[in-house]
Parts: structure tokens; C-alpha cells; sequence
């Protein structure tokens, strides 16, 4: 979308009802078909139509100050100081550094939906006292600097409105990609709810990914039980957690001599099993786990499954035990009278089995909170990183 596919001059519109409440920046003529506009309810029920473009091209024509007299930059001059209190939407297609100040420094109590284009660069305040008590969504674009600038600011923003926006129902961001994770294309992130949630696709496929993983240990007679953030899943009667990447399995490996498919204490062999599967199949030696994946897919950024290999150590021991020493788990060495027997429950739509004490493992994993989801924000740029926000496939 240019400049010249918009053929009327741009209307400033405001609405006015007791107060000065809504500013929207409309480029008049441009039509949803053309510019692939989202429309987004503002002030619970006026939806805003072709003015918020899907593509940086629509959203920022290069404006000709004489057939254009209201450029942008100086739609901020409208906004009094007697008005912040009262203004609860703003929509612009470019905004300054002092507008954007204005904004995080809570200088508009009242503000529920903030649209900015072009903005200049964000700088955080430092206290965090002040609360945007009123904001339900806000949207940014177009940010200056180095991708990597811009991943980093996303993160910081997200900490920040997660702290101080008890309301914020949508945050989107978006990032220019040239060269960077993905091709060269303009991405829109979204935050729900505060969490930086994976995509539904990305989701869905993990579930489709973790059955067919099922099936084929049982196939194989081998014993397994969700652990880590999916034992959580089964015990609060969740599917999986909106903010985790991967679904985790634990059995206890070597198996035992007289296991029916004892040969797969062969590594290479229990590897090569898993690719006669038509799996993608990551191992890391140091962790004792597989990452299991679909063919052709990188586990670590694809929906993926990890199995933890968890070591029996009974000989000469008071209380047996099963081990696996990794830096990401708490509990590392656990009662074998924990463990087992297992127990039979249902998840996902099938019967599994989880830890006699499963409860125990994930109050000692977790703590007492282990009952409650918990958003672990370091997750948000994880996630990110690994473009499982805008997964698609």
C-alpha cells in the first residue's frame, strides 16, 4: 500500500461526547480489502475499520505537508494537558518520544485502547509507581534500531505492562525481520492476557506430536509419565500450559536386562528406533534427554517432546532412588516408593500414567505454589527468539 492508493486527504476525527475522550488519525479511502486492516473493538463497542493496517506499507504513506495539512506529528498538538485525564482512545500513525513518555509515565489514567505507529524510541520510566489502571490494549510499531534492540525493548515493555497494567487484555507488537529467524517480513506479536503465549497451531501440533510419541512407547513397552510443567498440566486438569514450548515425558532408562527391548540400553539403536518413527531426534549427553521432534524440524524451535532419562541407583542403597542431574530440575534425586507404582489417570484424552506421589514431586519441584500457573517471564523473549509466537505452519 503507497501513497497513492490512497486518494482522498487524510480526516481528523474526534468524538466528542461530555469530554474529549477518542483522537483517531484515519487515512479516509482505504479499504479493508486493499490494506488488510484489522478492525479492534475500542471503548467495548466502536470497532476502528482501515485504520490499523496489517502492513507497514499501508500504515505509513509519505505524507506531502501541502496535500496533506495534518501530518502526523502534529496531531499531538491537539492533545491539552486538560484533556490526559480524560482521553481513553488514542489511534496515530506516528507518535514522538514526549507522547510516548506521556504514555508509560501514566500521564492518561483513563486510556483503555492506545494504537501508535512510527514511534520514536521507548525509555522506560525508572519508578514503577504510577499504574495504567484503565488500559486494555495497546499496540506499537515501527520501533528504530537493531532487531535484536527491538527484542530486547519488547521485553522490557512486556515487564513493565505486566506490573503496571492490571487490565491489559492485548499487546502487539511488531518487528521488521530482514535476515533475522524468519524472512524478510513484518511480524506482529502478540501478548494475551499479560503472558506471551505460544500459537494455537503451535500448540495443536505439540498435542498431535505428544500422542503419536505415546503410541509409540507403548508400542514399544516402554514406561513413561509426564513430568516437569506437564505433570503440572495433568494435575490441575490443564492440556498444557499457553507459554510452554514442549511437552515432557521421563522414563527410567538403562531398562532393566530383562526388559523385552532391553537392546535399546544401545544408545545409537534407541536413537536410530526413534527415526524408523519418523521422528527428528536431538540428544544431549550432558542433560540425559532426547528432544523429539517431526522430521526435518529443529526440536528447540519446533514443537517438540522431551523424554528424560532418569538413572536407577538401588544397589547398597537404604532407599532406592532415580537420578538425573540436570540444572533445570530441583528435585534431582528421587524415591524409586515415589515414582512408583504408577498411577493411572486421564490426559489429553487418554489414560497415562503419573508418579504414586506426584503431588509431592511437584511441591518439591515447584513449591507450594505448584497448584497455581505461575508466568515465568523469561519465557516471553525464549519464546520470541525462537519465533513461537508467530508460528504458523
Amino acid at each position: 500500500m503507497t501513497s497513492t492508493a490512497i486518494n482522498s486527504k487524510i480526516l481528523l476525527f474526534s468524538l466528542f461526547f461530555n469530554s474529549f475522550n477518542k483522537i483517531i488519525f484515519k487515512f479516509s479511502g482505504l479499504h479493508i480489502f486493499c490494506c488488510r486492516c484489522q478492525s479492534h473493538p475500542i471503548n467495548a463497542g466502536n470497532r476502528l475499520y482501515e485504520i490499523y493496517p496489517t502492513t507497514d506499507s499501508g500504515w505509513y504513506p509519505e505524507f506531502d505537508e501541502k496535500r496533506f495539512p495534518y501530518y502526523p506529528s502534529k496531531i499531538e498538538n491537539i492533545i491539552h494537558p486538560d484533556n490526559y485525564s480524560r482521553l481513553q482512545s488514542l489511534v496515530l500513525p506516528t507518535a514522538s518520544s514526549k507522547l510516548i513518555q506521556l504514555i508509560f509515565h501514566g500521564e492518561f489514567p483513563r486510556l483503555k485502547a492506545c494504537h501508535l505507529g512510527r514511534c520514536e524510541s521507548i525509555i522506560l520510566p525508572r519508578s514503577m509507581t504510577i499504574q495504567l489502571q484503565n488500559l486494555r490494549q495497546l499496540t506499537i510499531r515501527k520501533q528504530p534500531g537493531h532487531v535484536l534492540e527491538k527484542i530486547l525493548l519488547i521485553q522490557e515493555i512486556a515487564n513493565y505492562l505486566h506490573r503496571q497494567c492490571p487490565l491489559l487484555k492485548i499487546l502487539v507488537l511488531c518487528i521488521h525481520m530482514r535476515g533475522h529467524m524468519l524472512r524478510d517480513s513484518s511480524i506482529e506479536v502478540y501478548y494475551q492476557y499479560g503472558q506471551c503465549a505460544v500459537t494455537a497451531k503451535y500448540s495443536k501440533k505439540n498435542m498431535k506430536l505428544t500422542h503419536r510419541i505415546m503410541d509409540m512407547l507403548d508400542d514399544l513397552s516402554i514406561v513413561y509419565w509426564p513430568d516437569c510443567q506437564s505433570l503440572l498440566n495433568v494435575l490441575r486438569n490443564e492440556t498444557y500450559n499457553i507459554w510452554d514450548q514442549d511437552v515432557d515425558l521421563s522414563i527410567e532408562w538403562p531398562f532393566k536386562s530383562n526388559h523385552i527391548h532391553s537392546k535399546l540400553n544401545n544408545l545409537q539403536l534407541f536413537i536410530e528406533t526413534f527415526q524408523s518413527n519418523d521422528f527428528n531426534v536431538e540428544y544431549y549427553p550432558d542433560r540425559k534427554l532426547f528432544s523429539l521432534s517431526s522430521v526435518n524440524e529443529k526440536s528447540a524451535r519446533q514443537p517438540h517432546v522431551d523424554i528424560w532419562l532418569w538413572k536407577r541407583y538401588d544397589e547398597h542403597e537404604i532407599k532406592p532412588v532415580l537420578q538425573l542431574f540436570d540444572s533445570s530440575l530441583k528435585y534431582q534425586s528421587r524415591l524409586i516408593s515415589d515414582i512408583y507404582p504408577l498411577q493411572s489417570v486421564t490426559w489429553l484424552g487418554r489414560n497415562v500414567k503419573i508418579p504414586k506421589q506426584s503431588h509431592k514431586i511437584a511441591y518439591k519441584e515447584y513449591g507450594t505454589s505448584y497448584m497455581k500457573p505461575i508466568f515465568i517471564r523469561n519465557n516471553c523473549l525464549h519464546n520470541l527468539i525462537d519465533g513461537r509466537w508467530f508460528y504458523n505452519r
